[in-house]
C-alpha cells in the first residue's frame, strides 16, 4: 500500500519502477500486493528513485488508507496525473491528521452532517444557500474568510501549485480501516496557481456547494458528463447564493448602490488577459469618495459563467 502511494505521488508507473530498480514490473506488482517483500538493495534503490525514506515503507501499523473518490474535473491524462498525486498527498496527511487527534480535539464533521440533513429534500439553490446560512447563524453578513469556515465544519483545507488546466480543487474523503472500523477524513484541496484572494472564497465555496449536496462520497464512482456538469451548475448557483443572499444585495442595490446606473460599471481585460472593472460617471465618483477598490474574478464552464467580485476599502 506505501509503495504505491509513494510511487503515485511521484507519477512514477510501475513498468518505470521496474526498469530503474532492475526488476520486471510483475515484481514490482507483486511488492504492492504484498506477495513478496523486495530485499534491502531494492529497499534502497525504490527509496532513491521514490524519494522516500526506507523507513518509510515499513513503519507504522497496518492500518489500510484508501483516498476514496477525488471530485474534481479531470479530462487530460496530466489532470487526472495532478488529481491522483493529490489525493495520495492528503492521504499521507491523513496518516499526521489521525496521529494528533490522538492530543488534539479537532473540529467535529457533525455540523456539517447536520447541515447535509437539513436540505436532502430540496432542490432550490438559493433556499439551500439560505438554509445553511441560518443553520451555521450567518444572518446576511459577508463571509471572509471560507477556508476557517469550512475548516470549523470539519473539513480540512489544504493547499497544492499545479498549473494545468481547470483544476481550481479537490475534495474527497480518505478512508482509514482498521481491524473492521473505519474512519473518515474530510478534505478539500484548492490550487494555488489558480486562484486570487478574491476568487479563492468562490472557489470553497462552490467546494463547500458540493458538500452539502452530497456530491462526494467515499466509496468509488465515476460519473457520467451529464451528471457532472448538473452537479457544477448546482455548486456554482450554491455559491453565488450563500456568498451574496439576495436579500443582502437587493439592500446594497436600494441603498449603498443608490444614486448610479450598473451601465456605469464594465468588466474589460488589461493587456496582460486580466479581468478587472471598470467605473465611469456617478459609479466612478462613488468609488472614489468612498475609497473603494474592486476586485473581480471570472470563471466559466460547460457554456456556464459567473463573476465575484470583492470591493475592499483602501485607507
Amino acid at each position: 500500500m506505501r509503495l504505491t502511494l509513494a510511487r503515485e505521488i511521484q507519477n512514477i508507473s510501475s513498468p518505470k519502477l521496474a526498469e530503474k530498480i532492475g526488476v520486471t514490473k510483475q515484481t514490482v506488482s507483486q511488492y504492492e500486493n504484498g506477495l513478496i517483500k523486495p530485499s534491502a538493495d531494492k529497499v534502497l534503490a525504490i527509496s532513491q528513485e521514490l524519494k522516500f525514506p526506507p523507513k518509510f515503507f515499513f513503519e507504522g501499523s497496518s492500518d489500510n488508507f484508501s483516498p476514496g473518490v477525488a471530485y474534481c474535473r479531470a479530462t487530460t491524462t496530466t489532470t487526472r496525473a495532478v488529481k491522483l498525486r493529490q489525493t495520495n498527498i492528503d492521504v499521507l496527511k491523513s496518516y499526521i491528521y489521525d496521529f494528533f487527534a490522538e492530543y488534539i480535539e479537532y473540529p467535529s464533521t457533525e455540523q456539517l452532517i447536520d447541515c447535509m440533513k437539513s436540505v436532502a429534500e430540496c432542490s432550490d439553490m438559493e433556499l439551500i444557500a439560505k438554509k445553511i446560512r441560518e443553520k451555521l447563524d450567518l444572518s446576511d453578513r459577508p463571509i471572509r474568510n471560507m477556508s476557517y469556515l469550512l475548516q470549523n465544519l470539519g473539513i480540512v483545507v489544504t493547499s497544492f501549485s499545479e498549473n494545468v488546466g481547470h483544476l481550481d480543487a479537490i475534495s474527497h474523503i480518505p478512508v482509514l480501516a482498521n481491524n473492521g472500523e473505519s474512519k473518515r477524513f474530510y478534505f478539500t484541496t484548492y490550487n494555488t496557481d489558480k486562484t486570487t484572494p478574491a476568487r479563492l472564497n468562490f472557489t470553497l465555496a462552490h467546494e463547500l456547494g458540493h458538500w452539502i449536496l452530497g456530491h462526494i462520497v467515499s466509496d468509488v464512482k465515476s460519473q457520467a458528463d451529464a451528471e457532472y456538469r448538473s452537479n457544477e451548475s448546482d455548486a456554482n448557483q450554491f455559491a453565488s447564493a450563500f456568498l451574496l443572499p439576495k436579500e443582502a444585495f437587493l439592500k446594497a442595490c436600494g441603498t449603498g448602490l443608490s444614486g448610479f446606473s450598473m451601465a456605469e460599471i464594465a468588466a474589460v481585460r488589461q493587456p496582460s488577459g486580466a479581468p478587472y472593472l471598470e467605473f465611469t460617471g456617478k459609479a466612478a465618483r462613488f468609488m472614489a469618495q468612498n475609497h473603494l477598490q474592486a476586485h473581480l474574478s471570472l470563471t466559466h464552464e460547460a457554456g456556464l459563467a459567473g463573476a465575484f467580485v470583492v470591493l475592499e476599502r483602501v485607507e
